[in-house]
């Protein structure tokens, strides 16, 4: 079963339990089904509250529970194609990553979307960004070669933008290219940069600022899916979203401070 399958299974486990129970009795449910319910935020709303806690548990907890709530569950490992076939779609298919394009004058900010990218779980071999040796380009190797390489249909590109950005010709080569070669894009904007400040290819209804906790949120969840990643607890990534959000805003305070 994918990670999304999982998640998907608990949001329907939760919505079946509130639709039969008042929060309270849901709550007493947990509890009877061997559910802690220690680890989870209270302040969450319901059904936030009930996936919360599941993530918190083992899957086959949640499951046998799922199952007395008649909320189907997928089967495991069901098989749709050969082993060689698998090996072979493995084999031919670019893996998933993500591309940050963005300033070299912005690494600042870019160093903290890095800590949002990996407190959300992603692995350190998925992100290629330029201004970070562990995750760019390696001495020797061809600057623009390497990134038309690194961009592909399943590369997710996330486009830092800034007025530092527009005025950078490699900034607005790497937009060019990743326009052409990837599928999936998000411009991120760094205040006071503003949607109505966006030019270029880069459509702004796709887009979000970087100190917008809900679309951090998002985010979250995006990533969880095209990476199909095991979905963390809300409130551990609540908690360290908040803390690298304080560290952000330091860096932005910063930026905005005249230079005397």
């Amino acid at each position: 079963m994918t990670p999304r399958q999982k998640l998907k299974v608990y949001q329907d486990l939760a919505t079946t339990i509130l639709s039969e129970h008042s929060f309270e009795q849901a709550k007493n449910l947990l509890s009877m089904y061997g559910l802690s319910m220690e680890w989870t935020k209270f302040d969450l709303p319901p059904e936030a509250f009930l996936v919360d806690t599941f993530l918190f548990h083992d899957p086959n907890s949640v499951f046998e529970m799922a199952k007395d709530y008649e909320v189907e569950i997928p089967l495991e490992d069901a098989k749709t194609k050969s082993e060689n076939n698998q090996n072979e779609s493995i084999v031919n298919s670019p893996a998933k990553k993500i591309f940050i394009s963005h300033s070299s004058q912005d690494r600042d900010v870019v160093g903290k979307l890095i800590d949002y990218l990996r407190a959300i779980g992603v692995s350190t071999r998925k992100i290629f960004c330029t201004s970070y040796e562990d995750y760019g380009i390696p001495l020797g190797e061809d600057f623009l070669e390497k990134i038309k390489k690194e961009i592909s249909s399943e590369t997710l590109v996330l486009f830092v933008l800034t007025d530092n950005f527009y005025a950078s010709p490699v900034s607005l080569c790497e937009m060019g290219a990743a326009w052409v070669n990837s599928k999936d894009h998000i411009p991120i904007l760094v205040p006071p940069f503003d949607f109505i400040d966006i030019k270029g290819v880069i459509p702004n209804t796709q887009g979000m600022k970087i100190n917008e906790k809900p679309k951090l949120n998002s985010l979250k969840s995006k990533l969880e899916i095209f990476f199909e990643l095991d979905p963390i607890s809300f409130s551990i990534w609540e908690r360290e979203r908040d803390e690298i959000f304080s560290r952000m805003d330091a860096v932005l305070q910063k930026r905005a401070t005249p230079i005397v």
